[in-house]
């Protein structure tokens, strides 16, 4: 074979070997599972909220700050998850416009925690 037939060939062959078509969540399976039915607030949320809020929402800074929101325990969560008719928590860490983006300059909370914190608050928030 002559080469100048080769390179029309050679040109196919690697954009063909090129192209693929992968789905996100056939590639990273455990990224669009997130189990919202089994969510309690000793299991789920205290986990969340002591790694994403607790640093400035807890009692010591609350204090020492004189402002925010305390979100240690139960009780105090509960009343920041009631605040306006139960969306000013969620858009705050939904970062929706218009509202405090929490964590304050930080990343915003995996979509999972998202979720698992909407289910508790739509399940009607119990002390679990």
């Amino acid at each position: 074979m002559k080469p100048a037939r080769l390179i029309p060939f050679v040109a196919l062959l690697a954009l063909l070997s090129g192209c693929y078509y992968d789905k996100y969540d056939v590639l990273y399976p455990q990224a669009s599972v997130c189990d919202t039915s089994g969510v309690s607030y000793a299991g789920t949320i205290v986990p969340i909220v002591n790694q994403n809020c607790l640093s400035c929402h807890g009692a010591d800074f609350y204090q020492s700050s004189g402002g925010g929101y305390n979100l240690q325990g139960y009780a105090n969560f509960k009343n920041m998850a009631s605040m306006g008719n139960n969306m000013l928590l969620l858009n705050c860490i939904n970062q929706v416009n218009g509202y405090d983006p929490m964590p304050n300059n930080g990343t915003k909370l995996p979509p999972c925690d998202i979720l698992q914190i909407q289910a508790w608050i739509n399940d009607g928030m119990p002390n679990n």
